[in-house]
């Protein structure tokens, strides 16, 4: 219930048109931190960290085709159950020669009052929109798809704070 009331707060925040909350410094570095786990079937499997605010990190899984030089398309995922959750459909995808980033949901901590909640939730659709500058600094097409399935309550907000070609799916659970 608390989290309906979150999503509720930031949902008129964002219908009001004021997008300074998703606002980020483009200017950051992403610091990227990557460690290669396994190289299997063609497929590069790497754990990620990169930074999303001054403070705040995002974790993940980077999955590539091992060899692919080309320029490639890009997914993101984000469920709320983290990173491995679409791990073996971002392994397939990484078959047929797409690139998959997959982010640990930056979320609150439920047991703390509610006022505490929107900094992470922030930092969660900042998380992604960090994600597709760091797919664009890789060697991925202009396009990136997203597929964050904690979701409705981050593609709502990203799909409203981001101009950059970006789509958005809804998840199955």
């Amino acid at each position: 219930m608390r989290f309906v009331a979150l999503c509720g707060l930031l949902a008129a925040g964002l219908f009001a048109a004021d997008q300074t909350p998703f606002a980020y410094d483009k200017r950051l570095a992403l610091d990227v931190r990557e460690h290669e786990v396994a190289i299997r079937n063609g497929i590069r499997v790497a754990l990620v960290n990169f930074a999303v605010t001054g403070t705040a990190r995002a974790d993940g899984l980077l999955v590539t085709p091992a060899l692919s030089t080309a320029k490639t398309r890009a997914i993101i995922w984000m469920h709320s159950r983290g990173a491995f959750e679409h791990l073996p459909d971002a392994m397939l995808l990484a078959q047929a020669g797409a690139v998959s980033l997959l982010i640990n949901p930056i979320a609150p901590n439920w047991d703390t009052p509610a006022a505490t909640w929107r900094e992470p939730m922030l930092e969660a659709v900042i998380s992604v929109r960090r994600g597709v500058d760091l797919l664009r600094s890789r060697n991925t097409r202009k396009t990136v798809r997203g597929r964050p399935a904690m979701i409705s309550r981050v593609s709502a907000f990203l799909g409203g704070a981001d101009t950059r070609p970006f789509a958005l799916q809804k998840g199955r659970h």
